[in-house]
């Protein structure tokens, strides 16, 4: 079972984009981590697996210098991943909407951590 989530996730090329994928299959109410189709072949105990391999990951990039971390995000962006967090059935306003305050909220926080690092002695 650890070998399939291993397979699933290894067409993802950075240590972010894993986390944000496993991230992504915990239910934040249950805190059980869910994929339909994979829980019809392997059942209960992909929880447990997902669980565990979130963590491993989870660690790995903690263990990343930032330089290393600030690289991966940057082309997470760059390569626009978060459309995938726009559903399918999503209207066309709907995702130029989504993108659109997502740019904006990334331009704010740059703006913010500039003045941060201009106020400091």
């Amino acid at each position: 079972m650890a070998d399939f989530v291993d397979l699933a996730i290894s067409k993802i090329s950075t240590s972010f984009g894993k986390l944000t994928l496993l991230a992504g299959l915990r239910d934040e109410n249950t805190g059980h981590y869910t994929d339909t189709l994979a829980a019809l072949v392997y059942g209960k105990g992909l929880d447990a697996v997902l669980e565990q391999r979130h963590r491993d990951l989870f660690l790995a990039w903690l263990g990343l210098d930032l330089a290393t971390q600030a690289t991966q995000v940057e082309q997470w962006i760059q390569q626009r991943l978060y459309e995938k967090l726009i559903p399918p059935a999503a209207r066309e306003v709907e995702r130029k909407l989504f993108v659109s305050n997502l740019v904006t909220i990334l331009l704010l926080l740059q703006g913010r951590l500039r003045s941060l690092g201009e106020s400091r002695p």
